[in-house]
């Protein structure tokens, strides 16, 4: 058994089929997989197995060139409707709109399902099929293995392509090089703030990440399962806790559960000899590694095959999915979170403060100083000064001012403005 410290990092994997690729090999743990190539294959397997939140991570930008006819002013107002992400604005060349690889595909579905409705019932909605399908289509164009099969079950092939104008980007800077020449520093950030994304990596615990993924809008996760994942298996070592932030004493390391176990006395009372280091710990510590201990022993035991050493008896073992019920609260986890500048800004803004549980605060407090120093002018405002209000740093009249601008929104970006 392992006892270790949370960790965070930014991840900058440009490559949209090898970010996806590893955030999914985050969920079963078998990143050792990853090679030159083995992308697509990885991630043709998860279309096919229906696993489709690892493909939120892929993001995609479009610029459409801004005409002042009836037809685009009707695509933009569908877009924005079916939309749910939020993220759409003018630039100086036409219309920033982005989207996630899942968001592209569900939409164009619901789009069609309605249309299709409304059309019996002989309602009015625009007829944009054509432009919905011309996105996909170009789409296609870069990731075929994600948006092939979709085409094929829509039935997007008989539709020919739109005379919509627009290009097709996967990473934001190439939108500002290629659709900001000549714009302001402030609307620069501006839209960075609304459409850049960025991923993150964070090894914490369980607790922690059932409060991280409260935050939804925008936001997708993929976490290590503990469906998949059996912990009996070698290259785990066991079951690995992070270590509580109130502990006296830095326990992180490796640990024999056997030698935990007889200092307790399997759990009737603490018999370790004198001098044993288990003394240096309250005996409230001593209880929480006895704990792991025990936990550890009961699901190696549940999952170990008849035969094996640590296998209780001669009945079948529980899967990891089934002997999961056991796991405690505090198990190591790793999680991957690709969300909007925006969201990243509004998620500091309710995990920093003091009310917070601990842990969360460990990750989010130095993940603040990684974000400042990679987006200095977005996040330098926030603080985790526990004296400050959530919005640490800005007054009142300066949010007033950056809502005026459009640059936080009170109430998030419309398409009504344009």
């Amino acid at each position: 058994m392992k006892i270790v410290k949370p960790e965070q990092k930014l991840v900058n994997i440009k490559d949209q089929m090898r970010r996806i690729e590893w955030a999914g090999r985050t969920c079963y743990k078998s990143e050792e997989y990853i090679k030159i190539g083995s992308a697509d294959a990885f991630v043709k397997r998860i279309t096919d197995d229906k696993h489709t939140s690892v493909l939120e991570h892929g993001i995609l930008h479009f610029v459409f060139q801004t005409t002042d006819t009836l037809d685009m002013r009707d695509f933009l107002c569908i877009l924005n409707e079916y939309n749910t992400l939020g993220q759409i604005h003018p630039t100086k060349k036409g219309v920033l709109f982005t989207t996630n690889f899942v968001m592209l595909r569900n939409m164009t579905a619901r789009y069609f399902d309605d249309l299709s409705i409304d059309l019996r019932k002989d309602r009015l909605m625009p007829d944009v099929r054509k432009e919905f399908s011309h996105m996909v289509k170009r789409a296609k164009s870069l990731y075929p293995i994600v948006f092939d099969p979709f085409i094929n079950s829509m039935g997007l092939d008989e539709y020919k392509l739109s005379e919509l104008e627009f290009a097709m980007y996967h990473d934001f800077s190439d939108v500002i090089s290629e659709h900001m020449q000549g714009a302001t520093q402030e609307e620069i950030e501006y839209l960075t703030f609304w459409h850049d994304y960025q991923t993150v990596w964070m090894l914490t615990n369980r607790g922690v990440t059932h409060e991280w993924v409260r935050h939804r809008f925008a936001c997708s996760y993929s976490q290590e399962s503990t469906r998949y994942c059996n912990y009996k298996k070698d290259k785990f070592g066991g079951i690995s806790m992070v270590m509580p932030r109130w502990f006296s004493t830095d326990i992180t390391g490796e640990y024999d559960r056997n030698e935990i176990l007889e200092a307790f006395d399997y759990g009737r009372h603490f018999n370790a000899m004198p001098g044993h280091w288990l003394e240096s710990l309250s005996m409230r510590e001593r209880r929480w590694l006895l704990s792991l201990a025990m936990d550890e022993k009961l699901y190696i035991e549940m999952t170990a095959k008849a035969g094996e050493p640590d296998a209780p008896d001669e009945e079948d073992p529980w899967i990891p999915g089934q002997a999961r019920d056991i796991l405690p609260n505090g198990l190591r986890t790793e999680i991957v979170s690709t969300m909007p500048l925006y969201q990243w800004f509004h998620l500091f803004t309710q995990r920093l403060h003091n009310g917070c549980h601990e842990q969360m605060r460990e990750i989010t407090h130095p993940l603040l100083d990684i974000f400042k120093e990679a987006h200095p002018k977005l996040f330098d405002a926030l603080s985790y000064d526990p004296m400050e209000i959530r919005y640490a740093g800005i007054t009142t009249a300066d949010l007033a001012k950056m809502a005026a601008h459009k640059f936080i929104g009170t109430d998030g970006p419309h398409i009504k403005h344009y």
